[in-house]
């Protein structure tokens, strides 16, 4: 059996105990104790289980448990019948140790943990707030540019069209020559 049990639920805990118990895992010499009713008067005698056995063997003990260091941990009450009523029936602990395998391969497929993630994750947001904001300034620049670029194009296009209309004036009626004579003359 594995010295190190998995608490992963309620049902988990209370069979644990009982296995730990059914394999002399309270002191008794292993092999020594051939049936759960033995292993059983041998806690009870240790003070590892109640004289009534009903809450350790049933997993009421273990609900209780939980319910206060689950209240204590959240600020609230926590009902151990709710926990209780939360088991299982086909809970085995060969069931949760095949799920904690599961998980832990899972755990370990993720590889090892990067302590300096969290701080570097802290310096990229930052970094990336500046960033953000620099192109938001680059952003209105572009704005206000493109802006003054269309005025200056506005404004050459209008003195361009009244420079059209100067030629054409002067031009007008004129021969080439002497329109010539008089746009030098009038410009």
């Amino acid at each position: 059996m594995d010295s190190t049990p998995y608490l992963l639920g309620m049902q988990g805990l209370r069979e644990v105990g009982i296995n730990l118990v059914a394999a002399g895992g309270f002191g008794a010499e292993p092999g020594g104790i051939t049936s759960f009713e033995e292993a059983l008067r041998d806690a009870q005698a240790r003070g590892f289980a109640e004289a009534d056995p009903t809450l350790d063997v049933g997993g009421g003990d273990s609900a209780h448990k939980i319910s206060l260091l689950a209240s204590f941990a959240f600020g609230g009450w926590v009902d151990y019948r709710e926990l209780l009523g939360a088991i299982a029936a086909e809970a085995t602990v060969a069931a949760w140790a095949e799920r904690a395998e599961s998980l832990e391969k899972r755990i370990q497929r993720l590889g090892p943990i990067n302590l300096a993630a969290i701080e570097e994750y802290e310096e990229e947001s930052q970094r990336k707030v500046y960033l953000d904001a620099q192109n938001t300034d680059l952003m209105e620049a572009l704005q206000t540019l493109e802006q003054a670029i269309a005025k200056i194009a506005f404004d050459e296009f209008a003195i361009s069209h009244r420079i059209t209309v100067s030629v054409a004036e002067v031009v007008q009626g004129d021969d080439i020559v002497t329109g010539q004579c008089q746009l030098l003359h009038h410009v």
